[in-house]
């Protein structure tokens, strides 16, 4: 797709910011989501060059990210590429100057601890935010009390997930 959506959950520590992750990322055609619990700095720049694209990337934890891998990721969403230079071998073993891009476009979520978001990731992101509340608490206990139970039935609950997860392999991007 050309423009891509971009979400971040927020909540408190332990209300439930990675398992609501997980579960978006559930309903996606898995070939095309990829998971991040960490990121180091300057990995998002040695990917091969379509690894990203049509991607759904997940960032478990968009807080431990250091500054340079949030300047990429951010340049990913924005410019649907990272170029940078860098030092390679060649053939005879001399060292010269390359250029490497990786190139989206791709779609993510993250998740954060933080009340305040960083201001340049603002614009482009959507903000979800937890339900924390004791009425929310109470629905999600009485669901875990059903699956326990068998009266959940996990088998319909698959079988959904499956067709959205079919429904989304069989979108096209079309000019409107």
């Amino acid at each position: 797709m050309k423009d891509t959506l971009h979400a971040l959950i927020q909540g408190s520590s332990g209300s439930g910011k990675t398992h609501l992750l997980s579960k978006i990322a559930s309903l996606m055609p898995q070939e095309r989501v990829v998971k991040f619990t960490r990121v180091t700095e300057n990995s998002f720049y040695n990917y091969d060059e379509f690894f990203f694209r049509n991607k759904l990337i997940c960032l478990e934890d968009i807080d431990g990210l250091k500054e340079e891998a949030l300047f990429a990721w951010r340049e990913l969403i924005s410019n649907n590429q990272l170029s940078s230079s860098t030092s390679q071998k060649d053939e005879n073993g001399n060292i010269r100057s390359a250029q490497r891009i990786v190139r989206g476009p791709m779609a993510s979520i993250c998740a954060t601890t933080h009340g305040a978001i960083y201001e340049d990731n603002m614009s482009r992101l959507f903000i979800i935010a937890v339900d924390e509340s004791k009425e929310q608490t109470e629905r999600i206990m009485q669901y875990q009390s059903l699956a326990a139970s068998g009266i959940a039935d996990k088998e319909k609950e698959k079988e959904a997930r499956e067709f959205l997860q079919n429904c989304i392999r069989m979108l096209k991007p079309l000019e409107v």
